[in-house]
């Protein structure tokens, strides 16, 4: 019996590029014997904006499905880390045609079917989706709010825990004097709801907003302008599409960082564990970790919270708990 473990493509400044890393970290702590198939090594840089390159992915896929086909045994066990495999059904067909029984379990990140995803408006991809969802084992969420999106059927399937985040592994800063007093730290694309970032904004012409660069490399052109409108105003910095140390710094030089669709919320946490006061929108996974202070529901509401906050920085600051993948891992590869 084997265990193993899928990689997906690896982006830089992707959160499930750092979900992966700190996945493969947790196996080695725990010395658990897990075999890890990446497609490559590599750490690529976002193309043109884009999560994906299309022939990235598919030669991912393809690469994944021979190197399972050619080595799966009876009794072994796989966890694909993010819900894209497509071609699984076949694979599936494969091992029933060999009678062999292989559990397959998935590190659930996003999919077609989850209001506000990257793919959610990709018709051709909800079919895909919910076979992945039949072919499944078991599938692990990071947050209450992304389990209501799974149909009941699969409700037994559907194991919540939260991803692992070690806010200690952040440098935080608490001083009052910082160069930012609201940091968006989001990838641009519409589900995103760029146009709210914008309204905000010029609704605060006294409150100093840094924004990350990825929408200058879109592909949309009217989400091009419309981040070109917004940087175009005074109380705007642009950091660029920055990753690693020089993202921490700015997220360091923030008193406030803004969410607005996320499954776990991973960008919020880094910028808590920085030192910024979270303010994000009631919805999403945001209420499964975030106290009703630091939610809102309204450009009203959102524009209230961000001048009480800055009055009394850094005095409604909280630190966030430690998370690890340990019960997922136990749980999955666990003797049965």
């Amino acid at each position: 019996m084997t265990n193993y473990l899928i990689f997906p493509d690896l982006y830089e400044g992707s959160a499930l590029t750092d979900i992966s890393l700190k996945l493969e970290k947790e196996i080695l702590n725990q010395k658990i014997d897990v075999k890890i198939i990446k497609f490559d090594g590599e750490i690529k840089k976002l193309k043109n904006g884009k999560l994906d390159d299309p022939l990235i992915f598919l030669n991912h896929n393809l690469v994944v499905l021979n190197k399972l086909k050619a080595s799966l045994e009876e009794g072994d066990k796989i966890l694909f880390i993010d819900f894209m495999q497509l071609g699984l059904g076949l694979l599936r067909y494969f091992l029933d045609g060999q009678c062999k029984k292989v559990k397959f379990g998935s590190l659930f990140h996003g999919a077609s079917f989850v209001k506000g995803d990257y793919f959610e408006n990709c018709s051709w991809m909800k079919n895909f989706d919910k076979g992945l969802i039949d072919l499944m084992d078991s599938i692990y969420v990071p947050s209450n709010y992304t389990s209501s999106f799974f149909e009941k059927s699969a409700r037994n399937k559907i194991k919540t825990f939260s991803f692992e985040f070690n806010p200690n592994s952040f440098h935080c800063n608490l001083e009052e004097d910082k160069k930012y007093d609201v940091i968006i730290p989001h990838r641009w694309s519409w589900e995103k709801n760029p146009k709210f970032y914008r309204d905000l904004i010029k609704s605060l012409p006294y409150v100093n907003f840094a924004i990350s660069g990825f929408g200058e490399f879109s592909e949309d052109e009217k989400l091009k302008k419309l981040f070109k409108e917004i940087i175009s105003l005074k109380n705007v910095t642009n950091i660029g599409a920055l990753t690693g140390k020089e993202f921490y710094q700015e997220l360091e030089n923030s008193k406030i960082v803004l969410g607005t669709q996320d499954t776990f919320g991973y960008s919020l946490r880094e910028a808590i564990s920085c030192g910024c006061i979270p303010l994000a929108i009631k919805d999403y996974c945001y209420p499964d970790f975030l106290d009703e202070k630091y939610l809102f529901t309204s450009l009203e509401e959102s524009k209230k919270k961000i001048i009480l906050f800055l009055q009394n920085y850094p005095n409604d600051y909280f630190k966030l708990k430690s998370t690890t993948f340990k019960e997922i891992l136990e749980d999955f590869y666990k003797n049965e």
